[in-house]
């Protein structure tokens, strides 16, 4: 299976302009349950302040996991979707930002304790919690697409519903939205603490499938790119929020605010173009185009009429 089919839905320029600037096969893997327990401290380059002085600026500490093409590194550079639009709006604000590669519990956690004032990526689920601390910062800008990943010769050749596989076993990383909400559905769930894991456990076919995105990539090489499948649809659309500390009242409304100006100027259209070759809009039109708007969750960016 060639890499522009693994994301039909989204088209084949989606998909090449992603595999021009990875320069290798990528598979989905699920970002809503982290990718590492290791952390790195990376200041990002921005530009000084009036006075010309970085320093000058107060540091806004930002808890970022691993997720090409919003968030990876280029010779250990911060880039991406979301590392742009942060260093932007930090900019505005008057703040530089530092930014914190986590696994995504561990960034969850961090932000519970108000220690990084910025989580980038915030599942309504984890807000949902009893005892969270988080407020979601609008409008959100960023999707999940869960999806089934299979063997390539898996009888399967389209994403039955979950319902319909019962018995099958099913792997996931520990924490997956999706394992919580449907645990008692009669599907097998086999937990991973690692993404490496996961793959091995579908490619030695201990488990029938495991759960992915089509956003959340890990390189692969090509022999490995042409064992797998990924079942359409996805199972569903949601929402991916930006979010800080509810002490942080202030910050949210002024980050909120960035946030909705660079969504209405093209602004966010513009760095979405710039690492994955489309713009939101763009993206919008392919998810409508292959008749994917009546997902559930479906993300009101995605929803807005194309201004191309």
């Amino acid at each position: 299976m060639s890499p522009n089919s693994h994301c039909r839905f989204i088209g084949d320029r989606l998909m090449t302009a992603i595999s021009i600037q990875i320069a290798r096969v990528l598979i989905a893997v699920s970002i809503l349950s982290g990718c590492s327990d290791s952390e790195e401290h990376i200041t990002s380059d921005s530009p000084p302040s009036a006075d010309g002085s970085i320093n000058s600026r107060p540091t806004l500490d930002v808890c970022i996991t691993p997720w090409m093409p919003f968030s990876y590194r280029i010779a250990e550079k911060p880039s991406g979707v979301m590392v742009d639009l942060v260093n932007d709006i930090s900019l505005a604000l008057g703040y530089q930002p530092r930014f914190h590669f986590m696994a995504l519990q561990r960034c969850y956690a961090e932000a519970q304790q108000n220690r990084i004032q910025l989580n980038i990526y915030t599942s309504p689920l984890a807000m949902s919690r009893p005892g969270n601390q988080l407020r979601a910062i609008e409008p959100s800008v960023q999707n999940q697409m869960p999806v089934l990943v299979v063997n390539s010769d898996s009888p399967l050749d389209d994403n039955p519903g979950l319902e319909q596989l019962t018995g099958q076993r099913i792997a996931g990383l520990r924490g997956n939205s999706i394992m919580i909400r449907q645990r008692d559905i009669g599907v097998e769930w086999v937990f991973a603490n690692q993404l490496d894991y996961l793959w091995q456990l579908l490619v030695s076919r201990r488990v029938d499938a495991v759960l992915g995105d089509y956003h959340s990539q890990v390189m692969l090489s090509p022999e490995q790119s042409q064992a797998v499948e990924f079942l359409l649809p996805p199972i569903h659309i949601e929402p991916i929020y930006w979010s800080t500390h509810q002490d942080n009242a202030d910050l949210a409304e002024q980050i909120s605010a960035e946030l909705s100006r660079r969504l209405d100027n093209g602004v966010l259209d513009y760095y979405y173009q710039q690492h994955l070759g489309v713009t939101l809009s763009q993206l919008k039109s392919m998810i409508r185009s292959n008749h994917y708007s009546n997902i559930p969750g479906l993300l009101d960016a995605l929803s807005r009429e194309s201004t191309e």
